[in-house]
């Protein structure tokens, strides 16, 4: 950079620093002229005075509660409220006084409260407060307070914290505009943006969610970290009780949903990790979970295992190694990918909010997602490359869905997708059915052994199986109506959380899907794709849906039978995530070229466009943190 451009960004940095002292000396304004003005109304700088029930005379006519006042005390009342021992529904509250009487209604900030602001003072010497009797409990009345002042006036200093968070701000929008203007001209590669995104987005959120609290992500971390102390049979062996302590208190009890604040964060912070206290908390339905989907969770807890950290220290280990093993995973998946359009569809569906937000927890679906995507395109890979198929491909195959399928029984069928290698690229017609037919039986003896070693973990049962199988059986049209019901019933939710997560915005969802579409469907006149003649036959599509379709099935069956309750009329349990595994193969299928548009630099537009889509996820997961 030169000496010329160097004074210049330093002189837009400095005014861009002015800009922020002037805005907030702006608010401080603002927020002197607001106190001026409530202190004029009578709002704020009172001096509260409390009535108790004691002082109250109660009287009861035609059904109507009077509470009543008499003093000799010539105080103005500005505004009174109504505060009750607990909460209650809306109630129709008059507060009459010598000018008149208002309705009191309830308060925003308190919901055992009901208030009035008068718009012109009345004497305390004599009042009374009105209401129905069936309405509201005498009994759960609690105390009259008169010129109360509200709480929340913002601070009217020169707020430090304030003018860093604006500066920072209007300096990212600047540093936001430097950068696409340098790299708008560059051809920037469709894993290279990934790889930018994936680990600078999937940080965010490594950071600003809040640990164990959304995804059962506790158990998941629980069945993890029973991992890296070696335990691969659950509820076999005793674990540090400060891992579970994070969530549960010293009765067992869970606090999942009040510990899910910032204000809570640093008090998990503050729990030390203690190897001698011991207990044998369960982890939950992970334990009968394959290891297989846990690896990379359980390198991060070995860590944090060995070195002795905090507990809260190693949930976010294992949340980086997590994000680092997807990140691997979906890099290797768009690189080997051999046609351009499909590169975009794998980096869409990879940067999907949902797909993020899982990649930087501790979730087993990092695994299952990742491995999924990278085995349809490393058979993409094996049956458009020159060469033929050798023992590594066939051993990376079976690896690759044995670890798929290993780790949700539902994918088995993906093992369908090596029927579309052509049999040419195999050294002899039989080797593609045997590579098949070794795959099926890896699976079956390595899931069956698994299945012996986890049938004494601690799970949690909510039916019987077997009854639910008897259920099931019994009439197959009733089965036939309970799936069709559940697809109309759930399919816009599915859908809406297969893209986005947890704090996704719908709109986020809408134009995710919008530019899927335009990817899917649309050809781009200024990109030139060496290989357009790279597509799928008829029948490898059929072979393909066949596969998708199995699969989708089994994802309602599995939570039909051992999680749904008899005679309910939908499936439950049934979550959009559980699709993206499939998610490519059936774009595969619908992929083609049904219209042309011209866009330059496609590439550099969706990162800039997927960044500005993040920033309002962001701010609303920050925001539902703060408590």
């Amino acid at each position: 950079m030169s000496k010329f451009n160097i004074k210049k960004h330093i002189r837009i940095i400095s005014a861009i620093l002015l800009a922020s002292i002037l805005l907030e000396c702006v608010l401080m304004i603002y927020n002197l002229g607001i106190k001026y003005v409530f202190n004029k109304m009578k709002l704020i700088n009172n001096a509260p005075i409390t009535i108790e029930m004691s002082d109250i005379t109660v009287n009861e006519e035609e059904s109507n509660i009077y509470l009543s006042y008499n003093s000799n005390e010539h105080i103005n009342i500005n505004n009174i409220e109504l505060v009750l021992k607990n909460k209650n529904e809306d109630a129709y509250i008059r507060f009459i006084h010598n000018e008149g009487e208002e309705e009191m209604k309830k308060s925003n900030k308190d919901e055992n409260s009901f208030k009035a602001y008068l718009a012109q003072e009345a004497s305390m010497s004599d009042f009374k407060i009105v209401f129905p009797s069936y309405q509201i409990n005498i009994e759960n009345i609690d105390k009259i307070v008169v010129n109360n002042n509200i709480k929340y006036l913002p601070e009217t200093v020169f707020s430090i914290y304030e003018l860093c968070i604006i500066f920072i701000v209007l300096l990212s929008f600047y540093i936001f505009i430097c950068v696409y203007k340098k790299i708008k001209k560059m051809n920037i590669k469709k894993e290279k943006i990934f790889l930018f995104l994936g680990i600078s987005l999937g940080l965010v959120f490594t950071f600003i969610n809040i640990p164990l609290a959304k995804y059962d992500e506790h158990a998941h971390f629980w069945r993890a970290y029973e991992l890296s102390c070696g335990i691969i049979k659950s509820g076999t062996q005793e674990l540090p009780s400060s891992i579970f302590n994070i969530i549960i208190d010293n009765d067992g009890i869970y606090h999942i949903e009040e510990r899910t604040s910032y204000s809570y964060l640093n008090e998990m912070l503050n729990i030390e990790l203690n190897k001698t206290e011991k207990n044998m908390n369960t982890v939950g339905a992970t334990a009968t979970l394959s290891p297989f989907s846990y690896i990379p969770q359980t390198l991060g807890c070995l860590i944090g295992n060995i070195l002795n950290l905090k507990p809260i220290i190693t949930v976010y280990l294992a949340r980086i190694s997590n994000l680092s093993f997807y990140i691997g995973i979906i890099y290797i998946a768009i690189k080997i990918m051999p046609k351009e359009k499909w590169k975009e569809v794998i980096m869409l569906i990879a940067l999907f909010p949902m797909s993020l937000i899982i990649a930087a927890s501790v979730s087993p679906d990092v695994t299952i997602i990742s491995l999924s995507i990278l085995l349809v395109s490393y058979i993409l890979y094996l049956k458009f490359k020159k060469e033929k198929v050798n023992l590594i491909d066939c051993a990376i195959m079976i690896i690759l869905n044995l670890t798929v399928s290993m780790s949700k029984i539902v994918y088995i069928p993906m093992a369908l997708l090596y029927f579309i290698i052509p049999k040419e690229k195999f050294t002899n017609k039989k080797q593609r059915i045997l590579l098949f037919l070794i795959t099926l039986l890896v699976f079956v003896g390595t899931y069956f052994i698994w299945q012996n070693i986890a049938t004494g973990g601690v799970t949690i049962i909510r039916t019987s199986t077997t009854e639910q199988i008897y259920f099931t059986l019994s009439n197959i049209m009733r089965d036939v109506y309970t799936g069709i019901n559940t697809i109309y019933k759930f399919s816009s939710d599915y859908y809406f959380t297969m893209i986005g997560g947890w704090n996704t915005q719908p709109i986020i969802v809408i134009i995710f899907s919008i530019i899927l579409f335009i990817t899917v469907f649309g050809k781009n006149n200024n990109e030139i794709d060496e290989q357009d003649n790279v597509k799928l036959e008829k029948r490898e599509k059929i072979l393909i849906s066949i596969a998708v379709l199995i699969s989708a099935l089994l994802i309602f069956v599995g939570l039909y039978i051992p999680w749904t309750r008899a005679c309910f009329t939908y499936v439950e349990g049934v979550q959009g995530r559980y699709f993206l595994p499939v998610l490519l193969p059936l774009i595969l299928i619908l992929e083609k070229n049904k219209f042309f548009y011209d866009i330059k630099n496609k590439n550099n537009i969706l990162m800039y466009l997927i960044v500005l889509m993040y920033i309002p996820i962001f701010i609303n997961t920050v925001s539902s943190y703060i408590k």
